[in-house]
């Protein structure tokens, strides 16, 4: 953390990046305390976050070497990132990445309503996961092929 606070476009000793996070005021306060700072907080709290999400997701499908992608969410979050410009849904960029979120969390429940039977069953909910997954990933690859093709031409 205090490599990524001192290491950037413009090199902060160690001692003002110590100065900064104690208040006593330095050249670099803007640099350090608004730029780089928040940055690795947001980046400490997103892997403690991913830590006890993977741990959930072994957990229910009960499959150590499980992931999100196990389930569908990663492809879920894809195909509505192509989806929604394509349809027209949304036009704005800033919005894609909450249109991701709802995405990959709308293929997670549709896998689990999908995987449900009278309770749930690890090796249903990962199949039903891997064939949502890959019907999402068929719209995916067929939104890059329609729209990127195009454009790339």
């Amino acid at each position: 953390m205090l490599l990524s606070a001192c290491v950037g476009q413009t090199f902060v000793a160690p001692a003002d990046v110590w100065r900064s996070l104690r208040g006593t005021p330095t050249p670099y306060d803007l640099v350090v305390m608004e730029l780089r700072v928040p940055r690795i907080v947001l980046g400490a709290l997103v892997g403690a976050a991913l830590g006890p999400a993977g741990a959930l997701v072994q957990t229910v499908t009960r499959n150590p070497p499980a992931s999100p992608d196990v389930i569908g969410v990663g492809h879920g979050a894809a195909a509505a990132t192509v989806l929604a410009p394509a349809t027209g849904t949304v036009r704005s960029p800033g919005a894609m990445p909450a249109v991701s979120v709802v995405g990959g969390l709308g293929a997670a429940a549709l896998v689990y309503v999908l995987a449900w039977r009278r309770g749930m069953q690890p090796s249903r909910f990962v199949l039903t996961g891997v064939g949502i997954g890959g019907a999402l990933s068929a719209v995916v690859q067929l939104g890059r092929d329609t729209g990127g093709g195009r454009a790339a031409r």
